[in-house]
């Protein structure tokens, strides 16, 4: 029997669909909540300064094998999600390599913690739902910045969720508790901000405005996942020079594809 869970991500999948069908076209940086996404932006950085990034640093403090073991396990639980993706994207042989390696990893790699399926030469090709919607040409829609959760745009946002649906019942189904989700959601996301401790200090130290910064390589990025790693030039949105605004590119027509 289809849980109530299951009804809502197929209800997300619709409305995805509507509200990507009437959104901004796919190319380019539309950012008509700008005003607020920057208000949002500073809130997650007042909670960042005050709370994630001094977690994540104590996190630091574990040794590094015991780092990559967590990362291996959450992006072992992330494989069948890729796999499903993959078949609904048609690449029936990414979706084998996402269930061997699923398979692998579980069994020998001790539920995840040890990436052996890498050390066999098994690719791993990670597969969201918001890319699904992407490769059958839901436009991203406007982007989304999101206190704590970060940036992310109308499609991208609706697959997460869905995502995120499928996964609660998931491990609803498996006995584990919402207080043990919360943990190892928690625990996910220490990980998550530990990886990128180096790279957003040097974006945020380098920038002029570091909110249009992160805005545009969160859409190239993403645009570039779309594609599966190959990225036309001409399709990334257009990149502010020092991060100025965009009336200094109405006036002199420097883009990145002048660069070529």
């Amino acid at each position: 029997m289809i849980t109530s869970k299951i009804y809502r991500f197929f209800l997300i999948t619709f409305m995805a669909f509507g509200l990507g069908a009437c959104a901004s076209p796919g190319a380019g940086t539309f950012d008509p909540l700008e005003p607020v996404n920057r208000v949002m932006f500073d809130v997650h950085n007042s909670i960042d300064r005050a709370v994630l990034k001094p977690a994540a640093k104590v996190y630091g403090v574990l040794p590094e094998p015991a780092r990559q073991g967590v990362g291996n396990f959450f992006s072992n639980l992330g494989e069948p999600f890729s796999m499903v993706n993959n078949l609904l994207q048609g690449k029936i042989t990414r979706a084998g390599s996402s269930l061997a390696r699923f398979g692998i990893n579980s069994t020998i790699g001790l539920a995840g913690l040890i990436d052996v399926a890498s050390a066999m030469g098994i690719e791993q090709h990670k597969e969201d739902f918001g890319q699904t919607l992407g490769h059958y040409g839901v436009a991203p829609g406007p982007y989304i910045f999101i206190p704590v959760l970060g940036p992310t745009t109308l499609r991208d946002g609706a697959g997460q969720i869905g995502t995120t649906t499928l996964d609660s019942n998931a491990w609803d189904e498996a006995g584990v508790t919402d207080a043990e989700y919360a943990g190892a959601t928690v625990l996910n996301g220490l990980h998550f901000r530990h990886e990128g401790l180096e790279l957003l200090d040097e974006i945020e130290k380098s920038s002029i405005d570091y909110y249009a910064s992160v805005r545009s390589l969160y859409l190239q990025n993403r645009a570039s996942e779309i594609k599966d790693g190959k990225t036309d030039i001409d399709d990334l949105p257009d990149i502010d020079m020092f991060d100025e605004d965009e009336d200094y590119y109405q006036d002199t027509s420097v883009k990145v594809k002048d660069y070529k």
